[in-house]
């Protein structure tokens, strides 16, 4: 990687990160000076360090952003996910300023009002959400649409129309049904968790489950976010 960055070549070097897992990436910038890091970041899309510095400590992600300028910083933070971002952002130099400026200011503000021991400060906002009542042709085309932005395991979560939540659509159930159908015709009962709940008792449900990932909902029962298994690693 180190030759492909010294030669400024961003069409190969995008094509050799193509093929590596976000990790292996982080792991390898550590073996880079710093001259070749700023390089080596300068050569990449907002979207693509986003992608890498998940992998990283939050402490060591938080160093590489204060390095670019306000904006960069602004849209780099707008595209990880929210319990990444809660995680990184409080180690910034300019973390009340950058919280003020992102498109998900409220969210963000709420995750780091909870105490670190509740499931609310880990949870992901990357997830489908379809509504009761949603015919099988236009649930799958929203969920195709959406796919490119979150990670779906799965599981698509269902919600009334005051967002309560109300259980979830396995993923090959809603691709195998054919219309006409609709989303109440294979919707499931599913276990959740509060905001509020101790996220070490989260992740033990989780496992009693089997579960990849569990609904995060408020004290009106509504679906705020879910927590995942890589969370609960990180935990």
């Amino acid at each position: 990687m180190k030759s492909i960055i010294k030669r400024k070549d961003q069409k190969l070097l995008l094509q050799h990160l193509e093929k590596m897992h976000p990790y292996d990436i982080a792991e390898e910038v550590k073996g880079l000076s710093e001259e070749e890091k700023d390089l080596f970041y300068s050569l990449l899309s907002e979207e693509e360090i986003a992608r890498i510095i998940a992998f990283m400590e939050p402490e060591e992600a938080a160093d590489v952003i204060d390095d670019f300028d306000f904006e960069r910083q602004k849209n780099i933070m707008d595209t990880l996910e929210l319990d990444d971002a809660a995680d990184i952002i409080v180690h910034m130099d300019n973390e009340e300023e950058l919280i003020h400026a992102l498109e998900n200011e409220e969210h963000i503000s709420k995750v780091l009002d909870y105490d670190d021991q509740e499931v609310g400060a880990h949870m992901s906002d990357s997830f489908i959400s379809l509504n009761l009542g949603m015919d099988i042709k236009a649930a799958t085309k929203k969920v195709i649409k959406e796919a490119g932005e979150v990670s779906i395991n799965n599981h698509i979560f269902i919600v009334d129309e005051e967002k309560k939540f109300k259980g979830i659509v396995e993923l090959r159930d809603l691709v195998k049904t054919k219309a006409p159908a609709y989303i109440d015709d294979i919707i499931k009962l599913s276990p959740h968790v509060l905001s509020n709940d101790n996220v070490e008792e989260a992740i033990h449900k989780m496992k009693d489950y089997s579960l990849y990932e569990m609904p995060v909902l408020n004290k009106e029962l509504e679906l705020i976010g879910i927590l995942t298994i890589d969370d609960a690693i990180d935990i």
